[in-house]
């Protein structure tokens, strides 16, 4: 789904985030599609009020065969439409603001490449300009495109706890200044719901959400209704590994 602001932006944000159905089948909500299309929703909403432009890529626009190969397909998409810069998140991240997504505007401006790092390893958000973009494309005669590999995008360890520290290590490599953001909890699971509870992070969205998971009809052997019990007795559902890739 295509989304734009009123004026037209030199920014944009892209939303990266599979539909509702996909997201609650990889993330053990089961047949839940509608918590997750309220999450997109919630994060449209908050995007709208930065002012800058914005696209919602689904599996439906995404292209590729990896993760890595997919984000990167969508944010060229935007490069190729006239932005000089493009800040790429999820709709997963409770603690993601306005005030963060402006932060990382401002600094883009400023020629730094932006990482909003997530405690689980991985990144909540990744800020870059058209030249960073293009710097990580990898010449012929690198190691990495010897083995088939165009560009960093396919050679980062996506999906792992490592993502954050090896992109990080990368972007040095390549000597492009970076911005790190604040570290922030992502919703992967229903065990990621449990730990933002325990951890009394109560964004409103997640107050939301709480109240669309305690009325939605499940049946027992649900997996909501597992996690809803699991967050009642204290009980530590099983976390599985980042299906989103």
């Amino acid at each position: 789904m295509i989304l734009h602001s009123d004026n037209r932006t030199d920014t944009a944000i892209l939303i990266f985030a599979n539909s509702g159905k996909v997201d609650a089948v990889h993330k053990g909500f089961g047949k839940q599609a509608s918590v997750f299309k309220m999450l997109t929703e919630l994060t449209i909403e908050m995007v709208q009020q930065t002012g800058l432009d914005y696209e919602w890529h689904s599996e439906r626009q995404q292209r590729g065969r990896s993760f890595g190969e997919r984000l990167e397909y969508s944010i060229n998409s935007l490069f190729e439409k006239g932005y000089q810069q493009v800040i790429a998140i999820g709709n997963d991240t409770p603690e993601l603001s306005v005030q963060l997504l402006r932060s990382a505007t401002q600094n883009l401006r400023k020629d730094q490449m932006v990482i909003g790092p997530s405690l689980d390893g991985g990144f909540y958000l990744l800020g870059m300009s058209k030249s960073h973009f293009q710097r990580l494309q990898l010449p012929d005669n690198h190691e990495l495109s010897k083995a088939g590999q165009s560009s960093l995008f396919e050679s980062l360890s996506w999906c792992s706890s490592r993502l954050s520290k090896d992109l990080d290590q990368c972007l040095k490599q390549l000597d492009i200044e970076t911005l790190l953001l604040e570290p922030l909890s992502d919703f992967d699971s229903v065990s990621d719901l449990k730990d933002l509870l325990s951890a009394g992070h109560l964004q409103p969205w997640l107050n939301k959400l709480i109240t669309h998971l305690l009325f939605s009809r499940v049946t027992a052997s649900g997996a909501v209704q597992m996690g809803l019990l699991s967050l009642s007795y204290g009980l530590a559902p099983t976390r599985g590994s980042p299906q989103s890739c």
